[in-house]
């Protein structure tokens, strides 16, 4: 359980970010070619990522803290510095 929340927490991550480019890009190609088809794909696609925004957002959101958990166990754990002491 403790690897699973932050997995699904980088998923929801991966998912909304992989979906922002192709937006863009259908937002771009849509500003450039002024057609009637364009600006109803450009809607659609819009509606899409909404849709697709809530559901990613929420894991996130839901995942946070056990995301957080894990990075101070795995610190803990296999002791991986969290802090560099740069006095030395």
């Amino acid at each position: 359980m403790l690897v699973t929340l932050p997995s699904a927490h980088l998923l929801g991550a991966g998912l909304w970010l992989g979906a922002l480019l192709p937006l863009l890009l259908v937002w771009h190609a849509a500003a450039t070619n002024d057609t009637r088809a364009w600006h109803r794909l450009a809607v659609l696609a819009t509606h899409r990522f909404s849709a697709l925004g809530v559901v990613a957002v929420m894991t996130l959101a839901l995942t946070v803290s056990s995301t957080r958990a894990f990075w101070s166990e795995a610190t803990w754990r296999w002791s991986i510095p969290t802090t560099v002491d740069w006095s030395r």
